[in-house]
């Protein structure tokens, strides 16, 4: 009797030093085996079937790609990093503490768009504001002040957001407001 309870309280330590060991890990193993990721023979190779995910592998769940995404809309708002004509993906992934692939699936899955597209509308959208501002502004300069480098993205992401190119955008701003 008493060996049965000194055998359970020791397995109990074991598996309470194991959990503690799993939360403070950095192990693709240990992680792995937490969220039941393992393969076994009998699943076959290892080809994802149609029913997994593209991201099954990321480690982040619904709840916290949420998350991130209110964090990555937080930075962009506060530090307008989207001004930025040389920013990528690794940037903001660095910025809000998540793996590039992370970063990215945070993006596709929350915003519905890659980062490329995420990254135009919000420059579009400060574009839009500067125009309807500053009417009077060139839209060459407009483009550059919001982080574009040439003209032919500018106009493309501009003409996919609004259904309207800068120039027109303008004219259309301009006959409104007489």
């Amino acid at each position: 009797m008493l060996t049965e309870i000194l055998l359970t309280i020791i397995t109990l330590i074991l598996l309470l030093i194991f959990i503690l060991l799993l939360k403070g890990s950095n192990s693709r193993y240990l992680k792995r085996f937490a969220s039941n990721d393992i393969k076994t023979p009998s699943q076959g190779s290892g080809k994802k079937n149609s029913t997994t995910s593209k991201y099954s592998k990321n480690g982040l769940s619904d709840a916290i790609a949420r998350d991130f995404k209110y964090k990555i809309q937080e930075i962009m708002d506060a530090e307008s990093l989207f001004l930025n004509p040389n920013l990528k993906l690794e940037d903001l992934a660095q910025t809000i503490g998540l793996s590039k692939n992370q970063t990215s699936h945070v993006i596709n899955k929350e915003f519905e768009m890659d980062f490329n597209s995420y990254i135009n509308s919000l420059r579009v959208k400060s574009a839009i504001g500067i125009l309807v501002k500053e009417p009077g502004k060139q839209i060459t300069e407009v483009m550059y002040e919001v982080g574009f480098n040439n003209s032919t993205t500018f106009n493309r992401a501009f003409k996919k957001i609004t259904g309207l190119t800068p120039t027109a955008f303008l004219l259309q701003e301009s006959l409104l407001s007489t």
